[in-house]
């Protein structure tokens, strides 16, 4: 390390010429210095000049430079797929790839160092392997070793995998800039495999309901190989036949309608057998689930006189066994109308009818749609039409720009855009808290502010209104953009059903994962105030099929909390979040199923095609696995090892060293001493 001192010649000086006369002047002057010895003069003269240079130069704020060479040694990285279809290929591949980058390590010590990276899932600077990887993702590994070693000497780069590439960019390219070796483990040849590509259904169904359930199937290398193939639902056999690959790459797709049971989460399994022993059987199964909602969405219609529009909306949902409609008078008495999901009230009756509705709709929290008609008369609090006169108007619609309660598309937008024109009383309505308008009242051409179709949330219910009649219009005129009535509706109604979540104490997380992805589980709790919360602490407790518990703790993120469980062995877990509240614990409860998906399973058929280009466009070379010792002589023969050198330089004010502050202390300690040891006072 070189040390210089960076400073002008004007303070160099200046301190030499102050300090060399005053301290003189002070010694020279004083007469009890005259009789001792000359040798002990200028020890004295020395050490009160080097004191006051010090301290004089300091002032002048000098820098201390220094400069220090840095060896960069060359570096060889080795990359490791740990993907799980390098053991399904090789059940001795952990100590083949050991004893290749232990010969690698040993040929060329004198010459670099051997560092070993994993990658599956994520990237770790790790010797150990498990091939627990759900995915591979070669281009991923690469990038992101190039952020982790960026400016650091890599003479090269070795990649030991199979080439089967399940995740980023099958595309391969090099931001090294580096030379990348690619050694093909695994095997090319393709072994007998009878495998489930996937199974395709619903992710929701309601329970008495059918739902289809798709079976792919492929069977490689067996062909007139008998197969068996059955489907099970909640364990009980579905489905089961049997069929003969007519090829050695054959495929097998059937569709399956499977009736819904009780609610909950239901657990689908599909399995091929054979009678050939399979080198790998774990993607001979594949499970999934499906969840199977409690019951129907029942809708109450209430109207007091028949009329088209009432049976154009519930043509809607006839014969959609999604759907229980039931009618109701004005003039009936309210049933209870929490055990509906929405009501739709069409025309008018009895103010008193009218209200008496309305108010154990909110009582209830129920959301409706009001299709008011053009003849009665409406004066409630928060709903209100003031008519100018008794006629009535024609009103086509004008769509609103930035709707967004539910998605509008093309299709329906322009079977909006184009349906007849509806009757509107003549006057003003008032709606309160309208959240969104859909629609605007386009008469006579002329586009309006009036609403035709528009939206309100109050009180933690919504509702939806059409201000007019003759929706029955709509239905007849569908032509080319048939469904769209039908479509448009059951979004309504849909929107109106979507209760909220009103707990002041929620857990946020998707109830089913696959078991390569991470749970991340997000909470929120809002104090009575309704003000997000986290200043307690907040436990999770995760229990297992077989009954075993285990404990976390959320982390407080912003207002909020956060819990990362990582990724999470196949099978149903139940949670339960407990947080304490002054004196009163509260307790959320939930479920977590989390399915097997063996990505890595379905092609065992290494595919070096990907890793020789990498090498070719690199400057590098690929290999066969038994050509290592190839590979080990290129590198013992290669002349590109070289130690780089560069240097840093560090600043820092002088003044900052402790060490001068001891110099310091000691000059002025040996003045003190000779002065008192030869009496000079």
């Amino acid at each position: 390390m070189l040390t210089n001192v960076e400073a002008s010649g004007f303070s160099v000086f200046i301190s030499l010429f102050v300090s060399l006369l005053l301290s003189f002047g002070f010694y020279l002057r004083d007469k009890n210095f005259h009789e001792t010895a000359s040798f002990i003069k200028y020890v004295l003269i020395s050490s009160r000049f080097f004191v006051l240079f010090t301290v004089l130069f300091l002032l002048f704020n000098p820098i201390l430079l220094q400069k220090e060479e840095i060896l960069n040694p060359p570096k060889i990285i080795c990359l490791v797929d740990n993907s799980e279809s390098m053991i399904l290929n090789d059940s001795l591949i952990s100590e083949n790839i050991k004893k290749k980058v232990g010969d690698l390590n040993k040929s060329i010590a004198d010459k670099a160092v051997v560092e070993v990276f994993t990658f599956g899932n994520e990237l770790k600077k790790s010797k150990i392997t498990d091939f627990k990887g759900k995915t591979t993702d070669i281009l991923g590994a690469i990038c992101r070793l190039a952020d982790v070693e960026q400016n650091k000497n890599i003479a090269g780069l070795v990649i030991l995998s199979d080439g089967i590439v399940t995740s980023g960019g099958v595309e391969l390219f090099n931001p090294m800039s580096t030379p990348i070796y690619t050694i093909g483990m695994g095997d090319t040849t393709q072994i007998k495999d009878a495998l489930i590509k996937n199974i395709y259904h619903n992710d929701i169904t309601y329970s008495g309901n059918d739902f289809p359930v798709e079976i792919n199937c492929s069977i490689k290398k067996m062909k007139g190989v008998q197969q068996r193939l059955k489907l099970f639902f909640e364990g009980v056999v579905k489905f089961d036949t049997i069929f003969t690959a007519s090829n050695n790459n054959y495929n097998f797709k059937y569709t399956k309608l499977v009736k819904a049971s009780d609610p909950g989460m239901k657990k689908i399994s599909v399995i091929v057998e054979n009678t050939v022993k399979e080198k790998i059987i774990i993607n001979n199964k594949v499970q999934r689930y499906i969840t199977v909602i409690d019951s129907k969405q029942k809708i109450a219609f209430v109207y007091e006189h028949p009329h088209p529009d009432i049976r154009a909306l519930k043509s809607v949902f006839f014969g959609d066994e999604s759907f229980l409609v039931k009618d109701f008078k004005f003039s009936d008495s309210c049933p209870d109308l929490s055990l509906f999901n929405a009501l739709v009230f069409v025309g008018a009756s009895s103010h008193k009818s009218m209200n008496r509705w309305r108010r154990e709709s909110a009582k209830s929290q129920v959301g409706g749609l009001w299709l008011t008609g053009v003849s009665g008369e409406f004066n409630f609090r928060k709903m209100s039409l003031e008519r100018l006169d008794n006629s009535k108007n024609e009103a086509y619609t004008s769509i609103e720009k930035g709707f967004s309660l539910f998605n509008i598309n093309d299709a329906l937008r322009q079977f909006l855009s184009n349906t007849p024109p509806l009757s509107v009383p003549f006057g003003k309505w008032r709606i309160s808290n309208t959240s969104q308008t859909l629609a605007t009242q386009n008469i006579g051409g002329v586009t309006t502010n009036y609403p035709l179709i528009t939206f309100g949330y109050s009180d933690n219910i919504k509702s939806a209104y059409i201000l007019g009649e003759g929706i029955w219009r709509w239905k007849l005129q569908e032509k080319g953009n048939l469904g769209q009535f039908d479509n448009f509706f059951k979004k309504i109604i849909q929107y109106l059903s979507v209760k909220e979540e009103k707990s002041a104490f929620r857990l946020k997380y998707d109830k089913i994962i696959f078991n390569n992805d991470k749970v991340i589980i997000e909470s929120e709790y809002y104090n009575p105030s309704f003000e997000l919360d986290n200043s307690e602490l907040l436990r999770l407790q995760l229990i297992d099929k077989q009954g075993g518990k285990f404990d976390y703790e959320f982390l407080k993120s912003g207002k909020k909390y956060r819990l990362d469980l990582g990724v999470l062995k196949e099978g149903n877990y139940d949670l339960i979040a407990s947080k304490t509240v002054g004196q009163k614990t509260l307790v959320k409860r939930g479920k977590l199923i989390i399915e097997g998906k063996s990505i890595e399973s379905l092609n065992l058929q290494a595919n070096y095609n990907g890793m020789k280009n990498l090498s070719e466009k690199s400057f590098g070379k690929f290999y066969f696995q038994n050509q290592f010792n190839n590979f080990l002589d290129d590198m013992v023969n290669k002349d590109s090892f070289k130690t780089l050198t560069y240097s840093e330089t560090f600043k820092e004010q002088l003044l900052k060293n402790k060490w001068i502050l001891f110099l310091l202390i000691t000059l002025l300690g040996v003045e003190w001493f000779i002065r008192k040891w030869k009496g000079i006072t």
